[in-house]
């Protein structure tokens, strides 16, 4: 009985060797395969291209100025991590430069009718930041969501011309303040995301939704933001 066994066990063996012999694809190295190494790159900075309407102190008297024009400004951040922070995220130091301007016909200071001048409102703001990243969701989840939080202090370069007038011009400075909330695109395509951290060391993309508030006097005020994303 023990030799029938036996005989059967060497059996089928002989027929799962035979067959995944038969299996194997000619001039392979299967014997030699390993599983490719996943690179998961360390995360040390984020960059935020950012757009959103600018609200440069008194909305009511932009208006009568500038009337529908939203003074549209176009940011860039960059944030440096300073302390990864266990299960929570990381925290850093940032720096921001922004572009923005208005532009109208000028009033004429007779009757309030447009003159054949342009009057022009140009701001750059500058701020340094501090930056609290939480992504903990996303890392720990299957929920692609982060947050952030930013405070800092802002100088706003200003200048206000009519014609080739400069009407005035100067700094403002004061605190700035601000909430996040981004989705990552990873999850859209998973090997291409892969692919960015192996080839260019770009951990993740996201689209966020920025509220922020700028305490510069006379430039700032309340608005949003929306913009892309690079964590690397």
């Amino acid at each position: 009985m023990i030799r029938r066994l036996a005989l059967v066990v060497v059996a089928l063996l002989s027929c799962t060797l035979a067959a995944s012999a038969h299996a194997r694809a000619p001039d392979t190295f299967e014997e030699d395969y390993s599983p490719p190494i996943l690179i998961d790159s360390s995360q040390w900075f984020n960059f935020e291209l950012k757009i959103g309407p600018y609200i440069a102190g008194d909305e009511r008297t932009l208006k009568s100025v500038f009337g529908s024009d939203r003074g549209w400004m176009l940011n860039a951040e960059i944030n440096a991590t300073v302390w990864h922070v266990p299960y929570v995220g990381q925290l850093g130091v940032g720096g921001l430069w922004g572009w923005a301007k208005y532009d109208a016909e000028a009033l004429s200071t007779t009757d309030a009718s447009r003159a054949g001048e342009e009057t022009k409102l140009v701001l750059y703001p500058l701020a340094a930041l501090g930056v609290l990243r939480i992504d903990a969701l996303a890392r720990e989840t299957v929920v692609p969501l982060t947050f952030a939080g930013k405070i800092g202090y802002e100088w706003v370069r200003y200048k206000a011309t009519t014609g080739d007038r400069t009407d005035a011009s100067g700094w403002n400075h004061g605190l700035r303040w601000g909430a996040q909330a981004a989705i990552e695109l990873d999850f859209i395509n998973r090997d291409s995301a892969r692919r960015l951290d192996e080839d260019w060391e770009i951990n993740h993309t996201y689209v966020l939704f920025e509220y922020y508030q700028s305490k510069t006097k006379g430039t700032g005020d309340a608005t949003y933001q929306f913009g892309l994303g690079l964590a690397f």
